[in-house]
């Protein structure tokens, strides 16, 4: 029988992160679980990302290099390609882990045998550090089904992408709609593994999430963009209903304008009214006259 240590890999995606990526690595290699394969898909950077690994190389750290920046999109298809163990963990490079996420993660996915994919909450800091960390219980909710995972994330729940450990036969299946979705085709992603079993969800912030200038997903310029925007909340839609004597359409009532009002506020500006943006919604099938009826009336 395999010990736990030997069913599971980290892949970290970077790009420019040097002067992030010797924190999060120490973090990963801190595991209590033992000794993990870490490989850091280095996409084309130009800072000193490579002498960054090396350091790291007594603790099976290697690093796979593109000579030219392929893009995110294509940095974690080789991700995909390249998974081999049972499970797999693909984690941002500049985020840190709590020393006992992986140990804890496995033992949740020993117990309940039909998870397709584990994660945990985070908590948001401009200076994370891996001194520290709290001694966490391990609290977590169990999603039997897709459905009940959207209404976790619909509901607001802090879910970190990068902290999903997924098994790894519906990784590397299922794919990533970044045509459709843009930059925020990971929810989705993670809809549709989920689809394929259940979920498992930490409660507790395992992830430091660090903030600070140069991130994409503070870039509107970027995207995401309306249209993305429509096919994500149609994605929640397809999935919660938005019935008001259904747990999971009262959920997608009730977030559904907030969400809405707020992308459109973030949006670069564009002469269009937040009145023309929700009948886009409306005809995307992004929303309900009953959510919006029920978030103008707030």
């Amino acid at each position: 029988m395999k010990a736990p240590s030997e069913c599971i890999e980290i892949i970290v995606l970077t790009h420019n992160r040097a002067a992030f990526l010797k924190e999060t690595l120490a973090s990963l290699c801190r595991q209590s679980i033992g000794k993990i394969p870490i490989t850091v898909l280095d996409n084309g950077s130009t800072d000193h990302t490579s002498q960054v690994v090396c350091e790291f190389k007594e603790f099976g750290v290697r690093v796979n290099r593109s000579d030219r920046n392929l893009g995110a999109a294509e940095n974690f298809a080789r991700a995909k390609e390249l998974a081999q163990r049972e499970w797999v963990m693909v984690f941002h490079d500049d985020d840190l882990l709590h020393p006992d996420y992986i140990s804890t993660a496995l033992a949740l996915a020993e117990k309940y045998r039909n998870a397709v994919l584990i994660g945990s909450g985070m908590s948001f800091e401009e200076r994370p550090s891996s001194r520290n960390w709290p001694r966490f219980k391990g609290e977590h909710v169990h999603c039997p089904a897709a459905k009940d995972f959207a209404a976790l994330l619909y509901d607001g729940f802090p879910f970190h992408f990068g902290s999903t450990v997924y098994l790894s036969e519906f990784f590397k299946a299922v794919p990533i709609k970044w045509e459709v979705y843009g930059k925020v085709a990971d929810r989705p992603f993670l809809l549709d593994i989920a689809g394929q079993g259940s979920v498992i969800v930490l409660k507790e912030a395992y992830v430091k999430y660090r903030c600070h200038t140069g991130q994409d997903s503070t870039e509107s310029s970027s995207g995401p963009f309306p249209e993305q925007l429509f096919a994500l909340h149609k994605a929640y839609l397809q999935l919660l209903g938005s019935d008001p004597l259904s747990r999971y359409g009262r959920i997608f009532i009730r977030h559904n304008y907030a969400y809405l009002a707020r992308e459109y506020s973030r949006l670069p500006k564009s002469g269009m009214s937040l009145e023309d943006y929700l009948n886009r919604a409306l005809m995307n099938g992004a929303s309900t006259k009953e959510a919006i009826e029920a978030g103008v009336g707030i």
